[in-house]
């Protein structure tokens, strides 16, 4: 499980993006074909924009405690 969390000083620079980018390219070398799977809290739409830009497609919604939360897969057939 990975949750990318920045300091505001710091969010909206793509140090989030560049990192999960990197942590997705390992793993999919390092686990050939198979899929990925994400969740994000749904207030949390810059989580959401980030997921969608590196190619996770939006799948269901569950309440989760205080948040609703959907889950993401890549690639998308796969949700």
């Amino acid at each position: 499980m990975l949750k990318p969390v920045l300091w505001p000083e710091h969010r909206g620079q793509g140090y989030a993006q560049e990192a999960l980018k990197a942590v997705l390219w390992h793993a999919q070398s390092a686990s050939a074909g198979r899929s990925f799977v994400a969740v994000c809290n749904l207030p949390d739409t810059a989580g959401d924009r980030l997921l969608r830009r590196l190619g996770f497609a939006p799948g269901y919604e569950a309440d989760a405690g205080r948040w609703r939360v959907r889950q993401y897969c890549r690639p998308s057939a796969t949700c």
